[in-house]
């Protein structure tokens, strides 16, 4: 009986790790990878001094790292391919 309890939870266990790990590559990792140029690109833009008003109201909380720049992100990478300055 308690072989079998432990071979239940280690399966769950087994199963969970499984899940959060694809949940990682498939979700997570193709999310990092498409924001991070976006954000060394506005880095570099606040040192220039261009694009200020993305940095307006920057908090603890409300950081760069948020859902906003992935849409940011799409606005400038569109931008790119156009070749058209990017409007935020």
């Amino acid at each position: 009986m308690l072989s079998t309890i432990i071979t239940v939870c280690a399966l769950a266990l087994g199963v969970g790790a499984a899940l959060g790990l694809a949940f990682g590559l498939f979700i997570l990792l193709p999310l990092v990878v498409y924001t991070v140029p976006y954000l060394f690109w506005v880095c570099g833009q606040k040192e220039v001094g261009k694009h200020l008003d993305l940095f307006q109201g920057l908090t603890r909380k409300n950081s760069l790292f948020q859902l906003q720049n992935v849409r940011n992100a799409t606005k400038l990478y569109k931008a790119w391919i156009r070749h058209t300055e990017p409007t935020f």
